[in-house]
């Protein structure tokens, strides 16, 4: 599988390379960030990188925010694309699950454990329902 993250500013950048310093370099993840870009713009540099990487077995996309400009060109770009999936929200649990999970699970499963994990990231200490003692 590959996998393009796509936030505004450095964000991206930022969430790589701390991914980096806890488990090492990763294959197949990049980034693309842009600044004073429009939607079409953002559209065309998705297409390219999933013509480019058309023979993987599975792309993610995975963006900030869903409803925002990433998201609606890499929805747009994406669009009857059965192996490709665009997941928003995208955190450090979610690129630490792509780099540590995707050699051991097929493209579907990836994809709902990046989902699962990025949310399971997402803990209000002292909130009794998800407090584990962690």
């Amino acid at each position: 599988t590959v996998c393009l993250v796509m936030t505004h500013g450095v964000i991206a950048s930022a969430l790589i390379g701390a991914s980096k310093k806890i488990v090492g370099e990763s294959e197949q993840l990049f980034t693309l960030t842009s600044v004073k870009t429009g939607l079409m713009q953002l559209e065309e540099n998705i297409t390219g990188f999933l013509e480019k990487n058309e023979q993987a077995d599975g792309i993610f996309l995975l963006v900030c925010a869903r409803g925002g400009s990433y998201w609606n060109a890499a929805v747009r770009a994406s669009h009857g694309k059965a192996n490709v999936k665009v997941i928003s929200g995208v955190n450090l649990p979610m690129i630490l699950s792509y780099i540590t999970k995707k050699n051991n699970l097929n493209f579907e499963e990836l994809a709902e454990a990046l989902h699962e994990d990025a949310q399971k990231g997402i803990v209000m200490f002292g909130k009794k329902e998800v407090y584990n003692g962690a």
